[in-house]
């Protein structure tokens, strides 16, 4: 090409500039193209960093001595209650399970000491307490936002249901005077529910240090003080109503309900009684056998020498029940069991006696019955409204002991699994250069197709006057 045909900077500018709406509009068409289809197939995923604080974790355990497994976290009972919890009734529990990633968080300085380790030849386990959870959901955001959240709800659930300590109350039952029953098996069923609650109650009231539920502002302690006071007064206070009285709503149903009580009380206590005296004879028999077996003891002749300072490995020990520890706790059992149904017994015959006896004094029955049915339903009315309480603390202290072991570090967070904004960049990074890149190569197409067109003609010029030269 001749010199005609140079293309300078300043030309190239100036077809970008002829061209300029055009390379805009291919640029945003190239975005636009590129937004659809990132909108087409965009996934979401979720992922959320949780810390065990158990010391055991540490050592590959678990609270109750298994071996710890993370996997645990989308355990199909826990997916199955996430399932529940979505309205997910439909779906499987492995399309959940097999998009969740569980990976453990490994600090920088274990890696290092790993790898000095392996260097020296030496071995080196590392069990981690921090994992990262990864959930690889969908085209809806807050649906796998959702699920992770839920997945992780119902694995501290679940974590907490097989390693920890969660309370529980036995309730009283608030239909008692609805039922048949006569007031004193009422009052009598009321005691028992009340005296198990306090014994729940103490032992929480224990373990929980102090705790205050935000909902009632009551501590378990709280709580067994109200429950005590119900036990000690309000309850002592209607027993002594109804045998003032002898309120029954059936005197003779009552005797024979407590009759049959002495008599099965009775035949059970003499059955206990027999199999703990058969007990004890074998625990005799067996001291007796053993009494000429060799040992430290009876061993003639040996004499004992006792060696201090051994050391001594206890990891090999094996706790065993010997046959003679077996006999010892069923007599136990046996004679405890006996003396409950005796003492039954004896209760039940006081409760006759207190029926059949001519009253000391002149007692208004109507009156009396009416204040017996009045306390007890003011009881069972007290008692509902301190069992809701006292649940609405067991929920609370039950939801605030995992966070003891358990917690989360971070929120739920959400990303793309695909870059949205990186595929915009790439359309638009493209789109310009590919526009631009036409343009200028449509200008210089244009420009040598003139250019060529002239040089032919000039051509055609020359050959012309050549030929007239000739003639």
């Amino acid at each position: 090409m001749s010199d005609s045909m140079s293309i300078s900077i300043w030309d190239l500018i100036k077809y970008v500039f002829k061209w300029k709406w055009v390379i805009v509009a291919f640029t945003v068409l190239c975005v636009i193209l590129a937004s659809l289809y990132i909108d087409a197939k965009q996934t979401y995923s979720a992922k959320v960093i949780i810390q065990y604080d158990d010391a055991c974790i540490s050592n590959g355990k678990t609270l109750d001595g298994q071996e710890f497994d993370s996997n645990e976290i989308k355990a199909p009972q826990v997916i199955l209650n996430v399932l529940k919890d979505l309205g997910y009734e439909n779906r499987r529990v492995e399309s959940i399970r097999e998009k969740i990633s569980i990976a453990p968080i490994t600090p920088t300085t274990v890696d290092n000491l790993k790898a000095a380790k392996e260097k020296l030849g030496e071995e080196y386990q590392y069990f981690p307490k921090s994992f990262t959870v990864t959930y690889k959901g969908n085209s809806s955001q807050e649906n796998t936002r959702n699920i992770l959240s839920r997945v992780i709800v119902n694995y501290f659930k679940y974590y907490s249901e097989n390693y920890l300590y969660l309370a529980t109350l036995n309730e009283v039952d608030y239909d008692l005077n609805k039922k048949n029953f006569d007031y004193i098996e009422q009052i009598e069923q009321i005691q028992d529910n009340v005296k198990q609650t306090i014994t729940s109650l103490t032992t929480y009231s224990k373990d929980s240090a102090g705790y205050r539920s935000p909902s009632t502002g009551l501590t378990f302690e709280d709580l067994l003080k109200e429950f005590e006071r119900i036990n000690e007064f309000s309850i002592p206070h209607v027993y002594t109503k109804i045998f003032e009285g002898q309120v029954t709503k059936n005197k003779w149903l009552l005797l024979n309900k407590y009759t049959e009580r002495i008599e099965s009380n009775t035949r059970e206590m003499s059955n206990l009684n027999y199999k703990a005296t058969l007990t004890k004879d074998r625990m005799d028999a067996y001291v007796e056998a053993n009494k000429n077996v060799p040992n430290a003891y009876n061993e003639d002749g040996t004499k004992v020498e006792i060696i201090e300072d051994i050391e001594y490995d206890h990891s090999e020990d094996v706790e065993e029940e010997t046959t003679y520890d077996s006999l010892i706790v069923n007599y136990a059992n046996d004679s405890i069991a006996a003396n409950s149904r005796r003492l039954d017994a004896e209760y039940c015959q006081t409760i006759i006696d207190k029926f059949t006896a001519v009253p000391e004094t002149a007692v208004n029955y109507e009156e009396c019955e009416a204040e017996v049915q009045k306390e007890i339903e003011d009881i069972l009315t007290e008692l509902t409204e301190l069992y809701n309480k006292a649940n609405s603390n067991i929920d609370d202290y039950n939801s605030y002991i995992p966070s003891k072991h358990i917690k989360k570090l971070s929120g739920v967070g959400c990303f793309e699994n695909l870059y949205g904004s990186l595929y915009k960049v790439i359309a638009l990074i493209g789109g310009l250069m590919l526009s631009t890149v036409a343009a200028i190569g449509y200008e210089i197409i244009k420009k040598y197709s003139k250019y060529s067109e002239k040089k032919e003609k000039e051509k055609k010029e020359e050959e012309a006057i050549g030929e007239a030269a000739t003639e």
